[in-house]
């Protein structure tokens, strides 16, 4: 994986387009998911990230994707939103490659609603005893979620931790 380096960034800065106002106007506030592009920005720059800046990340990708075609990747946003489900993640990761994001770190934990994009901090086995007496391993595992800014244990599957 290569380090971000102002080169890196100039290159970035040649190959990604500008979101013009009017269309970072239609993406802000249209869609919720952005865990994954909140996830990218913590594991480079060490931020929260605001909406406004998950916006950019996405359309900016997505934007690449469609050969820096801005209006194929604004609807795109508009329609699906800003959810990077494990497949898609695992698309980015040769972009990242590309373009020196670190994306080490980053998993998916599946919830009740589907999956959320964290980063992994640890793992404990735990032993667990059921009433019978048949006793089996389990793990908890740390995690830390940009989106709230908050670390906490989950018994939740957590996969997909990069680098796979």
């Amino acid at each position: 994986m290569r380090k971000i380096t102002k080169q890196n960034l100039d290159e970035m800065g040649r190959t990604m387009l500008v979101i013009p106002e009017s269309g970072l106007n239609s993406i802000v506030g249209a869609y919720a998911d952005d865990c994954f592009w909140r996830c990218v920005d913590f594991l480079n720059f060490g931020t929260g990230l605001s909406e406004a800046a998950a916006a950019a990340y996405a359309f900016s990708y997505w934007t690449y994707q469609y050969g820096g075609c801005s209006v194929s990747a604004e609807y795109m946003l508009s329609t699906n939103g800003g959810t990077m489900l494990p497949p898609q993640g695992l698309a980015y990761k040769s972009y990242a490659d590309l373009f020196g994001i670190n994306l080490e770190g980053l998993a998916y934990m599946e919830t009740s609603a589907g999956y959320h994009a964290i980063i992994f901090v640890s793992r404990r086995e735990v032993n667990i005893t059921q009433p019978n007496g048949t006793i089996y391993k389990a793990y908890a595992t740390t995690v830390y979620d940009p989106a709230t800014g908050e670390t906490y244990e989950t018994w939740a599957n957590v996969t997909g931790i990069y680098p796979a």
